[in-house]
């Protein structure tokens, strides 16, 4: 979410200055009128970007913030976990045991194909 505030920010900000530029380049700048027409949009438009920027780095900023309060829990069973592990202590036996299992039969295969 903060990072489509920013890229929508980004986007009316250059969508901004487009504007300022072809109006610049395209009409004449010294008429009155443009400069009076133009330069409340472009106030606007750089109010807008501004604040879907800024709304987006504070977004930004509690989502790290919140990502850090956050516990590990186990995939498996949704219990809190020490930091940086995967599993609790349970399931990381049960996955251990799979793997051995598995590596067993892969074993046993590879005799098999060695007997042949």
């Amino acid at each position: 979410m903060a990072n489509l505030f920013k890229s929508i920010g980004f986007l009316v900000l250059g969508i901004g200055i487009v504007i300022y530029l072809g109006s610049y380049l395209i009409l004449d700048f010294t008429d009155e009128q443009v400069k009076t027409s133009v330069h409340p949009l472009l106030f606007r438009i750089v109010a807008i970007a501004l604040t879907l920027l800024v709304l987006g780095y504070v977004l930004s900023f509690f989502q790290r913030a919140g990502g850090m309060l956050n516990r590990s829990k186990c995939v498996r069973c949704g219990k809190p976990i020490p930091k940086g592990r995967i599993y609790c202590f349970d399931h990381q036996q049960q996955v251990v045991e799979q793997y051995r299992e598995k590596l067993e039969d892969l074993g046993a295969k590879a005799e098999k194909r060695a007997k042949i």
